[in-house]
């Protein structure tokens, strides 16, 4: 396991929704949600994770459907939405924090879906996060487990064990 500190983030396309924010470091997991960019934003800056990893697009796309990289998994079976399909105000809010927070310094940015990190990770619940030896108290929703989710993809892309098919999917140990 990596020993940088990462975030993984689940962004709201509400403009008053609530984010789910997952920081990850030394095992230890710490969870939030709120709807304040402001809040988020500083949150991350004063953690300083090496890498911020988003559940959708965290930059507009410049093409519709799916790109080669995706059909391939589609074709193994997986199922998620192509880029150009997330709510505009989803990467749209994506594209504020990163910017945000580049703006203080420069972690890396990158993607990943939670479903697909989900099952090549083998995790779908708290106890499978306990399995892993993660200090983890409740996950409280859908959301904040798919912030975790990003967050271990994070790790898995820091120890380069990782897939980019335009997203990062770790690879399946």
């Amino acid at each position: 396991m990596s020993s940088e500190k990462v975030c993984g983030i689940k962004v709201s396309g509400k403009k008053d929704g609530e984010c789910c924010v997952a920081f990850l470091y030394d095992n230890s997991l710490t969870v939030f949600s709120s709807s304040d960019d402001k809040f988020i934003v500083d949150k991350i800056v004063d953690e300083r994770p090496s890498v911020i990893v988003f559940t959708n697009p965290a930059e507009v796309p410049k093409e519709e459907g799916f790109r080669e990289s995706e059909e391939d998994l589609v074709e193994e079976g997986y199922s998620f939405l192509p880029r150009d399909m997330f709510g505009r105000g989803v990467i749209e809010r994506s594209v504020f924090l990163a910017n945000s927070v580049k703006q203080k310094y420069q972690p890396e940015v990158i993607s990943c879906r939670p479903r697909i990190s989900s099952e090549a990770l083998d995790v779908s619940d708290d106890s499978d996060l306990k399995d892993l030896g993660l200090k983890v108290e409740k996950v409280e929703s859908m959301e904040e487990f798919e912030a975790v989710v990003a967050a271990l993809t994070g790790e898995k892309y820091l120890d380069n064990s990782f897939v980019n098919k335009g997203f990062i999917i770790p690879k399946k140990e």
